[in-house]
């Protein structure tokens, strides 16, 4: 249904990506919190059909990616609390080509969580391997008390690690 839509219902290109709801999600956010992969492997099929010229301005675009929700959440942190790594390799595939990593990689949610520290204190290492592997720091501190990556590593016990691994 969504090629669909986005093929034959949408005269304007650039609104599905860019609209918000009552809790400032995008498009985005809500692809990201579903975990539905079918929705993400027709975006990604309908987005390769497109011609050049007929694709949503990269800026556009963009826009609903490195958007904040109501509690400062992207759609990767979104993703990451899902625990769904196809979709998170998904959303970094798309971030690193059409975002600037300076633009994502140190906003921190509510919690003061950006997605690398979310990521490790979920125990999740397939997201945590990804966004380092993106070029995420992992001395990069915007929780509120002063918490990376590495302190939230330190507090895992060894089976927890493992349990998210995908």
């Amino acid at each position: 249904m969504m090629t669909s839509l986005l093929t034959f219902g949408l005269h304007n290109l650039h609104a599905p990506f860019t609209l918000l709801d009552t809790r400032q999600q995008t498009f985005w956010h809500w692809l990201a919190a579903t975990g539905r992969l079918e929705h993400w492997q027709g975006l990604r099929a309908w987005w390769g059909q497109q011609p050049e010229d007929n694709r949503p301005r990269s800026a556009v675009f963009t826009a609903g990616l490195i958007q904040g929700d109501v509690e400062g959440q992207l759609p990767l942190h979104l993703a990451i609390r899902r625990g769904s790594p196809q979709i998170v390799k998904y959303l970094l595939q798309w971030m690193q080509q059409y975002c600037h990593l300076d633009s994502w990689q140190s906003v921190s949610d509510a919690h003061g969580h950006t997605p690398l520290t979310l990521a490790v204190a979920e125990a999740f290492l397939p997201a945590t391997e990804m966004l380092v592997t993106a070029g995420c720091a992992v001395t990069t501190t915007m929780h509120p008390a002063g918490l990376t990556c590495l302190h939230f590593c330190a507090s895992h016990k060894p089976d927890l690690a493992e349990s998210r691994e995908g």
